[in-house]
């Protein structure tokens, strides 16, 4: 596989197909509901925790106006206390407040985490294919934990916190000098203003980061998938340099972006603090010089009003953090949108037990590449048949298999399993009667036993002798330290092609399935082992049908009938002998395989 460079200059394309109201935030919506015990907890405990922040000023208003004009020590002993316990009080609700608050968060990203997982997994398979790997763990890494651990976590709670704090300390100055605080609010709509302008520029900036993000951790993943290609053609430097310029991206909006958080969520701020306050100095001073206020009173203010501000900030920051919260919901919601596979139909299970039947009846399908399908495929495999499928590449040999796994939907015709449309069952009924081989054989880091029983988690010991021994793993396995238990790595990576593809076809057989469907199962065995395979497929006719895709027709000559299809269509079909014979494609092929000496 070639490593292909589009990501620079294309954006992938999604299609957001409108589903009412955002799922994302009806799933937080649900979690909140569910969790208002536990958010009821955090803002009582932030209540609490207000004191600190609200008596402070008050004390030091008696401090300065009683205390120390009248010389009352038992008094100025109390308050110095007070003021000494109360931020450590705070500081304990704090800890028992940021750990409810984190907990009611991480609930709603773990749903949120859960779901699309759970619907990507269930997703059309062509839909999966053609979104990006680095924006689906994008979204499900990054975007879900900003909805719920970050929007609601922090900026919904602390919003209804802060919000509160603004009320009861906005009344508190009322009380002490309405003037002053109607100075104080002066700043309040010009904030505003602030954050609508400051939530809008964040929701873009943010989304750019995601796509930057997306884009990079796609690239990782294709370059690192496509190494040994990178190193064979040299291509590291055309590797770096893409890399190069992906940092400095990432650098130029990470730094915008912060440039942009400073400025509106700090700079701002104060700014407008700087000034009100300046304005609170000059007219609390004349208040008090004309005796309509005390020192205490303008001290207390002045005390008030950092933590005012920071309240108000914070309750701002709702309209700023949701717009860039809202660009995380709309990227959830374009996945969640995908459409699923059918999930059910008329029936549910194939109650058949062995070999399965299959039929194509005036099958055509087409990919999105113009001209690349299938067409007016039809044909029966009968049970216990083995059908062999041959034919040029790109012939739409594996198109076959995919459709007969529910993989694609045919654009006409129909696909019987054990004469049941294939429409009138769910995908699970159809597949549960189904194993197969693809031609790239893919392992799981995991042991060998995971690997074969998968998905299965309580191995059949003596089905696994069976199938070990008919894909030919017996000397494998013997020769591993660990024998079934031995871990196998990433991907597989230590084996070798032949040894992948034999794991592969234990797995097929271990399911016992009715059809069997192997894509080049010998593509990588060596003559040896593909004889005894070969024989071993011959035998696995007792129990199920065979559908065999293969390049070297020494594989599948021993099939009941061979299918030769070339240009999407069935061009031959017939006896392996019969075809040998004639003057046809399949023919052609196998003089030119030397299967048999020329006459």
């Amino acid at each position: 596989m070639v490593v292909v460079h589009l990501l620079d200059h294309e954006r992938m394309s999604m299609t957001t197909i409108s589903t009412g109201d955002s799922y994302s935030f009806g799933i937080v919506l649900r979690e909140v509901r569910g969790q208002w015990r536990t958010l009821a907890f955090v803002v009582f405990l932030m209540l609490l925790g207000t004191a600190s922040a609200l008596v402070t000023p008050l004390l030091l208003r008696e401090l300065i106006d009683r205390a120390i004009p009248n010389g009352d020590t038992a008094m100025i002993l109390a308050i110095v206390v007070a003021m000494t316990l109360l931020p450590v009080v705070d500081v304990g609700l704090g800890l028992v407040r940021n750990y409810a608050r984190a907990s009611v968060g991480e609930a709603v990203s773990r749903r949120l985490r859960t779901d699309l997982f759970n619907h990507l997994i269930h997703a059309r398979l062509d839909d999966i294919e053609r979104t990006r790997l680095g924006h689906i763990v994008t979204v499900l890494t990054r975007s879900c934990g900003r909805v719920g651990e970050m929007f609601v976590a922090q900026t919904v709670v602390q919003s209804i916190y802060h919000s509160m704090l603004v009320v009861v300390t906005a009344g508190i100055m009322f009380t002490l000098n309405w003037k002053l605080a109607l100075i104080t609010l002066l700043a309040f709509p010009l904030s505003y203003l602030l954050a609508h302008v400051a939530g809008s520029r964040e929701r873009r900036l943010y989304n750019e980061q995601t796509d930057i993000l997306s884009s990079g951790q796609s690239y990782i993943t294709e370059v690192f998938d496509n190494i040994k290609t990178v190193k064979s053609f040299t291509g590291e430097s055309r590797e770096m340099a893409w890399w190069e310029g992906w940092t400095r991206r990432n650098w130029r909006n990470k730094a915008r972006m912060t440039a942009h958080h400073d400025l509106f969520r700090f700079g701002f701020w104060v700014a407008i603090h700087n000034v009100v306050r300046g304005l609170i100095f000059g007219y609390g001073a004349f208040e008090v010089v004309n005796g309509r206020a005390t020192v205490g009173d303008l001290v207390a203010f002045l005390a008030y009003l950092p933590g005012l501000y920071e309240s108000a900030r914070r309750t701002l920051d709702f309209i700023t953090e949701g717009e860039a919260i809202k660009a995380s919901s709309d990227r959830i919601d374009e996945l969640m949108a995908l459409p699923k596979e059918k999930k059910s139909g008329a029936r549910e299970r194939v109650t058949k037990t062995g070999g399965s039947s299959v039929e194509f009846s005036n099958v055509s399908f087409r990919y999105a590449r113009e001209g690349f399908g299938i067409e007016d495929i039809s044909f029966r495999a009968n049970p216990g048949e083995f059908i062999g499928i041959v034919g040029p590449t790109g012939g739409g040999k594996s198109t076959v298999l995919d459709l007969a796994q529910g993989f694609y939907e045919p654009l006409q015709g129909c696909i019987l399993i054990d004469d049941q449309d294939m429409r009138d069952l769910s995908v699970r009924a159809v597949r549960s009667r189904i194993s197969a081989v693809p031609q790239d054989a893919w392992l799981w880091n995991d042991t060998v036993l995971a690997n074969i029983t998968y998905p299965e988690t309580q191995p059949d010991m003596a089905l696994i002798e069976q199938v070990v021994r008919e894909a030919q793993l017996v000397e494998f396995i013997e020769s591993l330290p660990s024998g079934l238990d031995e871990a196998l790595g990433p991907k597989g990576l230590d084996l070798s092609g032949g040894e992948r593809q034999r794991i592969a076809i234990a797995r097929a057989l271990y399911r016992k399935a009715g059809l069997v469907l192997l894509d080049e199962p010998t593509s990588a065995l060596d003559a040896r082992t593909e004889f005894h395979l070969t024989a071993a497929l011959d035998s696995l006719r007792q129990r199920s049908t065979l559908i065999v895709v293969a390049h070297r027709l020494k594989t599948v000559i021993n099939a009941d009938k061979i299918l030769v299809i070339d240009g999407g269509r069935i061009v031959e079909s017939g006896a392996p002998g019969e075809l040998k014979r004639g003057s046809g494609l399949f023919a052609m092929m196998y003089e030119m395989q030397s299967l048999e000496p020329q006459k």
